[in-house]
């Protein structure tokens, strides 16, 4: 397969692996940014490809229908892996324009022409919903309100919706719901905060839990579903379910450092709750931590992947994906 893609955030953490993996293998990529969007995370992350093509660079963003539109004639495949990840408050107005506005502008320009490109939408575990401890969810979990639900998850939800609602109306494609994805990007966002934080002696670690999956697996997932028959489904991209302790020591055996040995729990996990939810207003993103990401990370949620499985595909253990991801940060940091 050689078509031209056009893949939307390529100078995101997945965006950026997919575009220098479709480069890597020959394919032409159109590759959409805002003109004064950074890629020094794109051009990091070539590195570790040894890639020094470029894809063609598309000025525009999703809330331009003429750069989306000029765009989208020119390939056969959309990889839509734009999005906001945020916990905070400040940046609900943000999350709900980029992740329900954007992907429904999307949507609506590819059904404008004639032939529509197949979209691939990146969605999350999250738009899943939240539910007990003991349940577990998978690609036919029913979506309930819940105080579990952060503003990030009740927006990629709502833009897994509008995607929904393209398929209906004749899109061909079909949706990746990755957990939190491992692999090396800019060693400070994301979940690079992990290896960053048992770095500097992490000491103590959220009670909860949540499903993992590397970046590369969700690259090699997405490209499954391009060149499968599968249509207007969604596949849940987790390697493991796993213990913010079980991940964090995973994590400190790679580097090389003591895992963090006391749970967040009780009065200092009530306190510090307590505190952010009074403070975020006021100090925002100066906090390490948002009222969200605290409330979240005490509960554990349970995902099933044999959807993915099903398709032949077979996930890398996270202790794998953990050791690539520690060596690649070491090697981008010299």
């Amino acid at each position: 397969m050689n078509d031209p893609v056009l893949v939307t955030g390529a100078t995101g953490l997945l965006g950026a692996h997919l575009v220098h993996d479709l480069l890597q293998s020959g394919r032409p990529v159109l590759a959409l940014r805002r003109a004064s969007s950074s890629t020094a995370l794109f051009n990091r992350i070539g590195k570790l490809y040894n890639n020094t093509t470029e894809p063609v660079w598309v000025n525009g963003s999703l809330d331009d229908d003429e750069s989306l539109l000029e765009a989208a004639k020119q390939v056969k495949t959309v990889f839509h892996c734009a999005g906001l990840i945020s916990f905070f408050r400040e940046d609900r107005e943000a999350l709900y324009e980029t992740n329900v506005l954007g992907t429904a502008r999307l949507v609506n320009v590819l059904l404008s022409l004639p032939e529509p490109p197949a979209l691939f939408h990146v969605s999350s575990i999250a738009s899943l919903g939240r539910n007990s401890d003991s349940e577990w969810i998978s690609e036919k979990s029913e979506w309930t309100d819940s105080p579990l639900n952060t503003r990030y998850a009740i927006t990629k939800h709502l833009g897994e919706m509008e995607v929904w609602r393209g398929f209906e109306e004749g899109l061909r494609g079909a949706i990746l719901n990755p957990g939190i994805i491992l692999g090396a990007g800019d060693g400070y966002s994301g979940s690079n905060v992990f290896f960053r934080e048992i770095q500097r002696g992490l000491k103590f670690h959220p009670q909860g839990g949540n499903g993992f999956v590397s970046v590369e697996d969700c690259v090699r997932l997405l490209l499954l579903l391009e060149s499968s028959s599968v249509q207007h489904s969604r596949f849940i991209a987790v390697s493991e379910n796993l213990s913010y302790k079980e991940l964090l020591t995973l994590i400190a055996t790679a580097m090389d450092k003591k895992p963090p040995s006391r749970a967040l729990t009780g009065l200092s996990y009530r306190s510090i709750r307590f505190l952010t939810r009074l403070l975020e207003p006021f100090l925002g993103k100066k906090l390490p931590l948002s009222y969200e990401n605290l409330r979240v990370s005490s509960h554990t949620s349970f995902y099933d992947n044999s959807a993915a499985r099903s398709l032949g595909f077979d996930f890398e253990p996270i202790r794998v994906s953990v050791e690539r991801t520690a060596a690649q940060l070491a090697a981008l940091s010299h």
